[in-house]
């Protein structure tokens, strides 16, 4: 028999659980899977260089850098930060992007930055759905926003920009966008079996992918069953200017009628239990003044369902009505009744607080339980359980069996699922040191393998860059043992720099401090000159020393040494 799985793309990670929430497999693929039509993946390959000097060829270019070039173009981005003449370099790896930024900012005349990309593939339909906001979310942070039509009706949606933390966050709103509205039922529904997520295997044959398109035909929406997440997806074209809430109302309405035509036949003790409805004395009244006990009755008569004349309790008048429960609450729902609970036994009350009737029986060892010790039960496994691998179990003391995912969908609130699956992530990475981390940057749970091929990530969540092998920000041209030697003088060097009184020699990346009185600096290493002000190497002649000393001295400008023909650079 197959393992029944579910698959949820949470943090930045594609994950996959089995019963319990046990967690089978984590993906760190490139491309990560939002949806069955929709797929991202993230990197900081290029960079843009915004100055350089006349004659800077591409081939120039790759001589300063050593890099593998995977191409070049010119650059555009809006709101003034790229502009047509600027270059945009993209290489294979990040490593080498990175060594690429480092070398040309030392290099006089070079001014270059990191490009953050995020790569949207999905569905034509999909993003002609949603253009508008996605163009509206990028526009807000100035962010560069392309398309281009690929093969099989995909589209690439292609987002740049320069602030990592603004293209991170514009990300978290495309993924949203791209992720749609999926219907699931409110909190006091959770009761109602098979309605969990408004999902049902038969969306995703040819029959069921017909009824959904006839299903967004009719309200101007694109509807699409999502096999992969088990969820049914909407996407709404005029989300801000519709009246989107109404549309998923009537959505949620009609999907609630397919599903339940789709539903098999109750079984026998199904169709046997008793729900009871209480009327106020006033409301009861109501129901026989204005012919709603009429329709009730033919409604019914219809459903072939028994009904228990009416009885007095404590000043309330009972209703007993023998049928599966979805029948008896779409008859609350569709006549305005009061929520109907269901008639138990005594013996029939909850093992844990003896006290409310034990309404959720477990799928795989058919133990009861009222909803409130439920929601206990797992509010406790997802903070204080220390099973290895993480597993949600039977409540029952002398019971290991797993809750099926079924059950935890269908009785669970989709925050509780979110939370108990980022638990069983966490435990995971805690357990195995060796093979997962967590993103160095504090705020976020994003997670990645150790022994992978690749030797910098890149957060798919918040962007950030770290080598897979220490853990720490990347360091080319130097191995880890090399970098943890010299990380303290790094952040004492990028702190003088940040105040301006070090920079690198433009010849062989020596640091070189700021002459203060003077206009130019030698290099200790290569024993180059070199104007401070520009960062351009000159060979000094005996005129040129003779003006120098006069600028030193305050007798002359420091123009009359740049502007006159000895001491052109």
């Amino acid at each position: 028999m197959a393992t029944v799985t579910l698959h949820r793309h949470i943090d930045g990670v594609d994950a996959r659980f089995t019963a319990g929430y046990e967690l089978l497999d984590l993906n760190f693929n490139s491309n990560m899977r939002l949806t069955n039509r929709v797929s991202v993946k993230v990197d900081a390959n290029s960079i843009l260089i915004f100055k350089y000097p006349a004659g800077s060829t591409i081939e120039r270019i790759k001589q300063y850098t050593g890099g593998k070039i995977q191409s070049a173009r010119q650059g555009k981005l809006e709101d003034g930060r790229l502009w047509h003449e600027n270059r945009m370099i993209r290489y294979k790896q990040p490593e080498e992007a990175l060594q690429a930024l480092k070398r040309l900012n030392s290099r006089a005349g070079f001014e270059c930055q990191a490009l953050y990309t995020v790569f949207f593939f999905a569905a034509k339909e999909i993003v002609n759905a949603v253009h508008g906001q996605l163009e509206h979310a990028a526009q807000t942070d100035g962010l560069f926003l392309e398309q281009e039509l690929r093969q099989d009706e995909q589209i690439l949606v292609r987002l740049t920009g320069l602030q990592q933390h603004a293209v991170a966050k514009v990300k978290q709103t495309f993924e949203s966008i791209f992720q749609g509205y999926h219907l699931a039922v409110e909190e006091e529904e959770l009761l109602r079996p098979g309605y969990s997520e408004m999902w049902d295997e038969s969306f995703s044959t040819h029959a069921g992918k017909d009824w959904l398109q006839k299903f967004s035909r009719a309200q101007d929406c694109v509807v699409l069953g999502d096999k992969i997440h088990q969820r049914v997806r909407f996407y709404l074209p005029h989300d801000e200017y519709g009246d989107w809430r109404s549309i998923l109302f009537w959505a949620k309405e009609k999907m609630r009628e397919k599903l339940h035509g789709l539903k098999p036949s109750p079984s026998p003790e199904a169709r046997q239990e008793k729900h009871i409805i209480e009327f106020d004395r006033s409301t009861f009244q109501n129901v026989l003044a204005n012919g709603i006990y009429g329709e009730i009755r033919k409604r019914l008569d219809e459903w072939r369902v028994s009904t228990r004349p009416s009885s007095q309790t404590r000043g309330m008048t009972q209703v007993v009505f023998k049928c599966q429960r979805e029948l008896v609450i779409q008859l609350a729902e569709d006549f305005g009744l009061p929520s109907p609970r269901l008639d138990v036994p005594e013996h029939a009350q909850c093992t844990q607080c003896e006290q409310a009737p034990a309404k959720l029986t477990l799928s795989a060892c058919k133990h009861t339980i009222c909803k409130n010790c439920f929601n206990r039960h797992l509010e406790a496994e997802s903070t204080g359980s220390n099973t290895v691998p993480f597993r949600v179990l039977c409540f029952h003391e002398d019971c290991q069996a797993p809750i099926d995912l079924d059950d935890m969908r269908r009785y669970a609130t989709d925050d509780t699922n979110k939370a108990l699956q980022r638990v069983s992530i966490a435990r995971t990475v805690r357990t195995h040191p060796s093979l997962y981390r967590l993103c160095r940057k504090p705020s976020c749970q994003s997670v990645y393998q150790t022994d992978s091929s690749f030797e910098i990530f890149m957060c798919s969540t918040c962007l950030t860059q770290t080598c897979t092998r220490c853990g720490d920000e990347p360091h080319v041209d130097w191995t880890c043992a090399e970098y943890k030697q010299v990380k303290p003088n790094l952040k004492l060097m990028r702190h003088y720099i940040i105040r301006g009184d070090t920079r690198l020699c433009p010849s062989c990346e020596q640091n070189l401090q700021n002459p203060k009185q003077d206009c130019y600096v030698q290099c200790s290493r290569c024993h180059v000159h070199i104007w401070w002000q520009c960062m351009a190497t000159f060979t000094p002649s005996v005129e040129q020393y003779r003006l120098l000393s006069l600028v030193q001295r305050g007798l002359r400008p420091i123009t009359t040494v740049l502007h006159s023909p000895v001491g052109q650079p």
